[in-house]
């Protein structure tokens, strides 16, 4: 789904782009040719509901053509009050002809919406219009309500693949123009640094009224497919983006290298999206490189349709002005410029306390609003959000200290925030900007510039053979053949044979040709290596065509194993083969699949640790420098469940003696209040233990990388659940230290 809000600026953007005539006349020739293409037939978006006198309807019909909108829901021009010069009242009984149009009952404050809308239940809420898609087929709707400006046009285009039967998301449509919206956010995966929790974001947006949301995280994408998709799902506009640490100076040949500085990327389109995660695998891709960085050229090769914001007081920009180096600043700021050009943004942030500014923005602002005057620069307002609520301030800043090493109670210097570094409404970042207006209307007309979600893909493949059905039925039939030269018959051979056919037929039904004739290549080839491998193990058992292919060793007629517990057509899923090899000579297999299809298509997969219930009591216990003795005591309090320590409220419920050391001691209190604020954030990345993804392509064009330093192979920065929905396949190199055991 790409979600747009639509103004004259972005209408006159787009036709500058096909590059001819007024918006609104090209709408109109559009609009004539939708309606004569209706007349012979030829069912297309809005022809139903736009008229070629309906000028600014038509307008926008044009903009999500050009977007590839073929499902589209329109929220269009006032009833009374026409827009954009045309000044006619849409025909309301010609659309209730052509379609089913549901009335509602609005807030009282707007007059009566109508809707055109197929399969759809509509109900109004208050300040909103929510429709709601309830089943497959076209999604179309034109809302008509007083007191909508033209700027405040909205139009949400729908890339969704309906399941028939099943619930579509809620997509709410603002009827009040938002004022804010944030374009700085950090989700627990910013590591040991961001606090707000991902699931819960949904309903903050909401909450506070508004319609998209950008998530940055420090330097990785770790989110960017699960955030889209949650978001989407949630009728919130998602806006993909990250936080990158810039080099901003390159060290001469013996000097010390400069710490880099962050600058805010978001994805404007698709092509944005590509350009952000080739960015973020150039992080970690860098050969003997303690921190994440992308170098200046770097930022340049991949700048286009991304947005950027200049980073902030601690920016690349921001740290020049200040240590005083207003040349070197300016210098900086005209080469993002010339990157950038009409996307590059002056980011300001004012985080007072009781002492009022902090120094850095002191130090900073007058400077950005200067820079932004003389070179024509637009300014733009961020908070920098890492945790929901000012309450979560103190437990915030333990779990930087977590981070850091550092104590909470330190003198030394150490990195600190504020408290009001939390989610803001826009009634609050509209007061603190009451002098820079345009700072805040800035956040809103980036958010209609960034027209991208992340999308799931059905699962992608390397190319195996130019006919993989036949090639894995040749493989399979010819293997069978073998298998029966040499093993006992548990049935005869036209049993053997007919299972055999039942299988194949629905592994071409479901469309595994391909990933069964990877498996059999590696595993033959370890096994020609006189590489030990596992006989097989899990459901893949079942399975007659992985033992004729040498995928396994068991005899599933023999055994009675079922291949439905495998592949089943009424459960669509990845077949998974959990495959075992030699402990000290799995590398070998994978260097061999790294090989045959390319270093950069095969990676191993990202996984996250998180900050659990005991964990937390012992990292938060060591910032507030208690007695080692006395957290170690607490944190064995804490019962366990199965593998999984429960979490420390229901520990408080369960346990008294872990009530009674909070009652008695105030620090016991405050480390357990921390421990239930930040328990189950996410504290490390590390890679899978035995998965490996190989894809048809270089990994980053799917996926941003990231690379364990611990390893020489890159990794995906989705997990292994969203990875698979990015569409990658996921195979299990096992390494099991039996086989090596035996083998020795």
């Amino acid at each position: 789904m790409a979600a747009v809000v639509f103004d004259h600026r972005l209408l006159d953007r787009v036709q500058r782009a096909v590059g001819c005539g007024h918006p609104f006349d090209s709408a109109d020739r559009l609009a004539l040719e939708l309606r004569q293409e209706q007349d012979a037939g030829v069912e297309r978006m809005c022809s139903a509901v736009i008229r070629h006198d309906d000028r600014t309807g038509a307008a926008i019909a044009l903009v999500a053509a050009f977007l590839g909108a073929f499902e589209v829901l329109i929220l269009a021009q006032p009833v009374q009050q026409g827009c954009g010069g045309g000044g006619v009242r849409s025909d309301l009984s010609s659309v209730q002809k052509k379609c089913r149009v549901h009335v509602c009952s609005p807030p009282r404050y707007l007059e009566p919406c109508y809707v055109a809308q197929p399969r759809c239940g509509v109900e109004a809420m208050r300040g909103r219009i929510c429709i709601k898609a309830m089943r497959g087929g076209l999604v179309l709707a034109r809302a008509i309500a007083s007191g909508v400006r033209c700027a405040d046009l909205v139009c949400i285009t729908l890339r969704h693949h309906w399941i028939w039967g099943q619930a579509g998301p809620s997509l709410h449509l603002m009827t009040d123009a938002p004022r804010f919206i944030h374009l700085r956010t950090h989700s627990e995966y910013s590591l040991l640094e961001g606090a707000m929790r991902l699931k819960k974001l949904p309903d903050l947006v909401r909450a506070a009224g508004m319609p998209a949301i950008a998530l940055t995280d420090t330097n990785n994408m770790f989110a960017a497919l699960e955030f889209s998709v949650g978001m989407a799902g949630a009728g919130v506009q998602p806006i993909i983006g990250c936080q990158v640490d810039l080099q901003y100076v390159t060290p001469r040949p013996g000097e010390r290298p400069r710490p880099p500085a962050p600058v805010v990327l978001l994805a404007q389109s698709e092509t944005g999206y590509e350009n952000l995660m080739k960015l973020n695998s150039c992080l970690y891709l860098r050969d003997g490189s303690e921190l994440p960085f992308v170098t200046a050229e770097e930022l340049a090769g991949h700048s286009s349709d991304v947005i950027c914001l200049t980073g902030g007081p601690e920016g690349a920009v921001g740290l020049l002005l200040q240590t005083g180096q207003r040349p070197a600043a300016e210098a900086l700021m005209e080469r993002l410029a010339e990157v950038f050009g009409d996307r590059l943004y002056v980011e300001l942030q004012r985080h007072p306390g009781e002492g009022g500014a902090p120094e850095n923005e002191r130090l900073t602002e007058r400077g950005f609003v200067e820079m932004a005057h003389a070179m024509g620069l637009p300014l733009v307002a961020t908070n920098d959000v890492y945790f929901p609520k000012p309450d979560m301030y103190e437990s915030h800043d333990a779990l930087i200290c977590i981070a850091d090493g550092a104590y909470v109670d330190q003198q030394e210097p150490r990195r600190r925030l504020t408290p009001q570094h939390y989610f803001k409404s826009q009634a609050e970042m509209v007061t603190l900007f009451a002098d820079l207006p345009e700072a805040i209307e800035n956040t809103v007309e980036i958010a209609r510039r960034c027209a991208f979600m992340a999308c799931r893909r059905d699962p992608i493949l390397p190319k195996f053979a130019d006919d993989e059905v036949e090639e894995l039925r040749k493989q399979a039939n010819a293997g069978l053949v073998e298998r029966l030269k040499v093993i006992p018959h548990a049935a005869s051979v036209e049993e053997y044979q007919k299972r055999l056919d039942f299988e194949l037929d629905i592994i071409e039904g479901m469309g595994f040709p391909g990933y069964f004739l990877i498996v059999a290549d590696f595993i033959k080839w370890a096994k020609e290596e006189h590489i030990p491998v596992g006989p097989g193990r899990g459901s893949g058992a079942g399975s007659l065509v992985a033992y004729a292919l040498t995928i396994t060793d068991l005899d599933p007629l023999r055994y009675a194993l079922l291949f439905e517990r495998f592949l089943n057509p009424e459960r669509v899923s990845m077949p998974d083969f959990d495959i075992d090899f030699c402990m000290d000579r799995r590398e070998e297999v994978i260097r061999y699949v790294q090989g045959k299809y390319g270093r950069d298509k095969v990676g191993q997969i990202i996984t996250f640790g998180a900050l659990l219930s005991k964990a937390a009591v012992r990292d938060i216990g060591r910032v507030l420098q208690m007695p080692y003795g006395q957290v170690d005591r607490l944190s064995k309090l804490i019962p366990v469940e199965g593998v999984k320590p429960v979490s420390i409220e229901k520990a408080l419920a369960d346990e008294p003696r872990l009530r009674e050391e909070a009652r008695n001691e105030e620090v016991v209190a405050r480390l357990l209040e921390y421990g239930q604020q930040v328990e189950g954030l996410l504290r490390n990345a590390s890679t899978h233990a035995a998965g490996v993804v190989i894809g048809d392509r270089p990994l980053d064009a799917l996926v941003p990388l990231y690379q364990d330093p611990r390893s020489d192979m890159p990794a995906t920065q989705f997990n292994m659940k969203w990875v698979e929905q990015a569409g990658l396949v996921k195979f299990d190199f096992l390494g099991l230290k039996t086989l090596t055991v035996i083998q020795n």
